[in-house]
């Protein structure tokens, strides 16, 4: 019985999966975002004086962000080496499925191959369970709006500007 090998144990695992972007692009983004954006629990007002030269050189900025956070390093006082960037990779290849923000469309489309995000695998797995015409039934039911609202979320996804995209020098 399946919900017997279920509750005896079967083991579940997740997987993290991430949009990545250069790290000078996120750096930009982040300083205009904690100078400009008022409504944000990063809005800093003492940042609307500093230049992004200054902030890149003050104490409140930490280089290396993504290897610095990956590492428990977060201390700038505290160098990094060949080996802490070494371990990060590490950390990312056998943790994470990484996609890039740059390239977006091909990431999302690696996610969805990876994950089996696609509407004909809901069918698919109707029809294993309730027989072809219970499945054709509620595929015209429940899936038919959803395929579109999908197809439309990932298209505004992929192709339009996200909600918090700000232009910035």
């Amino acid at each position: 019985n399946n919900e017997e090998e279920t509750a005896a144990g079967v083991e579940y695992k997740g997987v993290l999966f991430a949009m990545f972007r250069h790290p000078i692009e996120r750096t930009l983004s982040f300083f205009y975002h904690k100078q400009q954006d008022k409504e944000s629990v990063h809005y800093d007002p003492s940042m609307e004086i500093y230049s992004l030269v200054d902030w890149v050189n003050s104490p409140s900025y930490m280089t290396n962000f993504m290897t610095r956070t990956l590492v428990g390093k977060v201390d700038n006082a505290i160098p990094l080496t060949e080996a802490d960037l070494d371990v990060a990779k590490e950390i990312l290849r056998r943790k994470c499925v990484v996609g890039l923000l740059d390239e977006k469309t091909e990431s999302m489309k690696r996610f969805a191959k990876l994950f089996g995000w696609d509407a004909d695998v809901h069918h698919h797995s109707l029809s294993l369970l309730q027989g072809e015409a219970a499945a054709s039934r509620a595929k015209a039911e429940r899936w038919k709006n959803q395929i579109v609202n999908d197809e439309e979320c990932q298209d505004r996804l992929l192709h339009y500007n996200w909600l918090n995209k700000h232009r910035h020098p």
